[in-house]
């Protein structure tokens, strides 16, 4: 998620309330991590244009996500 962007702060957290088993964990873009993970995955972490949704290492982009 774009940890400058008010809309996805309040996206983030809303799916962190509403993720009862824990299993979600949200990672800004503007992190190591995440732009590790953007780099990963052959995308521009200086211009993230979706979340990105992670699952047994593949990774969903967009409306996909």
């Amino acid at each position: 998620m774009d940890g400058e962007c008010a809309l996805c702060t309040f996206g983030a957290q809303l799916i962190d309330r509403f993720d009862k088993t824990g299993n979600i964990r949200i990672c800004p873009v503007q992190s190591p991590l995440g732009r590790a993970l953007l780099v990963h995955y052959r995308m521009d972490p200086t211009d993230p244009d979706s979340w990105i949704f992670l699952a047994n290492g593949v990774c969903w982009t967009s409306f996909d996500a």
